[in-house]
């Protein structure tokens, strides 16, 4: 995997703004990433924050995940001092490993463990206390990850998603704590609510 700077520089955690949204990418396969990420109102003032990673669904992007969802989750991630990233699927579609999307040979996994590395390292972000969620193909995702890198993730809670046939295989032996919702496709504020809390309840030993 070849992995550089994309043009969007990166705020410095120092000056960054709780209560804030701000916009990146990283130049992956010489394939640009993008993503937005949020700030809880309160950062800067703790050691470490917990990382929530939201998924959009299929046909869509982090920019509508966040103008549909947004309020919630940000409600959240302020209550619980939470970072939450948006990443963005190339084509508006993931490598769930479900043979849905013509991405199979896009990488999902090793962006978002980046992510992951990344944002640990740089914004605080606890190693401990890794979380994903996502919609329908990104819920779909977020299992995949559970499966592939459970060694970086603490637990999952995808809304409206089947579980893809690899990570059904992997679940047993994986050490991620795995919930979700299967019966609402826009998540309300009770549903992020009780996925937060779940996450809340669950950190890597």
């Amino acid at each position: 995997m070849i992995l550089s700077f994309g043009t969007i520089t990166f705020a410095q955690a120092d000056s960054l703004k709780g209560g804030e949204l701000y916009s990146s990418n990283f130049l992956i396969d010489n394939i640009q990433r993008n993503f937005t990420y949020y700030m809880p109102l309160n950062y800067g003032t703790k050691d470490v924050y917990p990382l929530v990673i939201f998924l959009h669904r299929q046909n869509s992007s982090s920019e509508n995940a966040i103008k549909m969802y947004g309020i919630s989750i940000h409600a959240m991630a302020d209550a619980f001092s939470s970072v939450v990233i948006y990443p963005d699927a190339v084509n508006k579609n993931w490598n769930s490993g479900m043979n849905t999307t013509s991405n199979d040979s896009i990488n999902d996994v090793g962006f978002i463990s980046i992510l992951i590395d990344y944002f640990r390292d740089v914004y605080h972000c606890d190693a401990k206390r890794v979380y994903v969620t996502g919609i329908s193909n990104g819920g779909a995702m977020a299992y995949r990850l559970a499966c592939n890198i459970p060694f970086k993730i603490a637990a999952v809670s995808p809304f409206v998603s089947n579980m893809p046939e690899l990570t059904a295989q992997c679940k047993a032996e994986s050490s991620v704590a795995v919930t979700g919702t299967v019966s609402n496709e826009n998540p309300s504020h009770t549903d992020i609510a009780q996925a937060w809390k779940f996450f809340m309840e669950h950190s890597k030993e």
